[in-house]
């Protein structure tokens, strides 16, 4: 499958300060991706790769928010058995919600200003997904960390994955989240609008994160990191909370 996102974007602020040029604004392309998924050599083997365009940093609060060419989520996934999935590659740490569902399926402009902070983003790992029961999932990653808050040494100068396997990044990082369905179908929480007419659907989930980072010198301060979140969403004939 071949596909492409687009999203152009205007954007006036009003800054207030004692400088001449208070109102900025403009025109900006904020993504452009060409999306290739599907299958290689059984459907037990699925692949995404997303290049083009974007903010190679959109979690940094100053500095790198130049837009550059990049890589989204890049992976390859094997299903091991009916329980039981492995992915390898550049994806969506299993944390936060907001971060789980697609770029195209936010239901405001962008995701929001908690989540950009106190979200995980992008990183390089495996992550193991456990299906124990129909109504529950399990994901399980181990990566090189999350470059929010300046957890990843080397995303200071590079913050769009995948790094280096001897840069900067940590000694460990690990990231767990348990999904529970307690009413509806998994394929609806797929995008955070539900559609007038579609089915009741709640969804409960919770996540825990924890990464040491490495003492490399060059007078970078030791950031570890530890976090746990919590979330439910419902759709409702066209109402999402």
């Amino acid at each position: 499958k071949i596909g492409v996102l687009f999203q152009e974007r205007f954007v006036q602020n009003y800054l207030r300060s004692d400088t001449g040029d208070r109102w900025r604004g403009g025109i900006e392309n904020t993504r452009t991706r060409l999306n290739f998924s599907g299958h290689i050599f059984d459907r037990d083997t699925t692949f995404l790769i997303q290049a083009g365009y974007g903010y190679l940093d959109p979690n940094a609060i100053v500095g790198n928010t130049r837009i550059s060419a990049k890589l989204w989520d890049t992976w390859i996934k094997f299903k091991l058995n009916e329980k039981w999935s492995l992915k390898v590659g550049v994806f969506m740490l299993p944390f936060t919600r907001e971060s789980l569902v697609s770029d195209q399926y936010q239901l405001a402009v962008d995701r929001s200003l908690i989540d950009y902070r106190l979200g995980l983003a992008r990183s390089q790992g495996i992550e193991l997904t456990w299906h124990p029961h129909d109504d529950t999932r399990v994901f399980l990653s181990t990566s090189s960390g999350s470059p929010t808050l300046r957890g990843v040494n080397i995303s200071g100068t590079n913050p769009t994955p995948p790094w280096a396997a001897l840069a900067e990044d940590t000694d460990w990082s690990l990231t767990a989240r348990a999904e529970f369905l307690l009413e509806g179908s998994w394929a609806q929480f797929n995008q955070f609008t539900s559609p007038v007419g579609s089915e009741q659907g709640v969804l409960w989930g919770i996540a825990a994160h924890g990464q040491n980072a490495e003492r490399l010198g060059r007078g970078n301060p030791k950031q570890d990191q530890y976090g746990i979140t919590s979330d439910i969403s419902i759709h409702s004939d066209g109402m999402t909370f």
